[in-house]
């Protein structure tokens, strides 16, 4: 009798530990961005991520890149998209 009594209070605690457990990753990680072709930070139409990834981003066989929040250069690599 013992246990049923506790049970409830199980699936509530197993419940809320899950839910912490399992969130999503923070939304800046997951956004996509337009790579850019160095040197002269040139716009592409392909989307990918800044979430390191096994593979790089390319287009054309060239690695792309993320264009810094002031819109003046693009240094980082970017990643495929899993």
């Amino acid at each position: 009798m013992k246990i049923i009594k506790t049970l409830p209070i199980f699936a509530i605690l197993l419940a809320a530990v899950s839910a912490f457990a399992f969130t999503g990753k923070d939304a800046s990680l997951l956004t996509d961005h337009y790579g850019y072709l160095q040197p002269d930070c040139e716009q592409t139409t392909v989307l990918c991520t800044d979430t390191p990834q096994l593979m790089f981003c390319t287009y054309m066989g060239r690695q792309l890149y993320k264009m810094n929040p002031s819109q003046t250069d693009c240094i980082e690599p970017l990643y495929r998209k899993p």
